[in-house]
């Protein structure tokens, strides 16, 4: 992953389009949480956006590399979790019979 944000970081065309489309979906989301209309250009710009990230190798290559990450943070809180349930002795206080 360290990898992959590097080589996005390294690309100012990669960063710039980030940054556009953060901006973007920010502005929406303040519309939308204000009550005001979306209106159809910032949608379109939006989309436009997406679709130019979607299209960008650096970037979707780090996202499958983000992605990736998150899942196998996911699988080791699985395990965890999976060794402090309430079955074990390790869980807490144990109820006395």
């Amino acid at each position: 992953m360290q990898q992959a944000t590097a080589a996005a970081r390294g690309d100012t065309d990669a960063q710039k389009l980030l940054d556009d489309h953060r901006r973007q979906a920010e502005h929406i989301r303040r519309l939308e949480s204000e009550g005001k209309p979306v209106e159809v250009p910032d949608k379109h710009k939006l989309a436009d956006l997406e679709a130019k990230v979607a299209g960008n190798p650096l970037i979707m290559k780090l996202m499958k590399a983000q992605a990736d990450y998150v899942e196998l943070m996911q699988s080791v809180n699985s395990a965890i979790g999976s060794q402090l349930s309430p079955d074990t002795p390790t869980a807490g206080p144990q109820k006395q019979q």
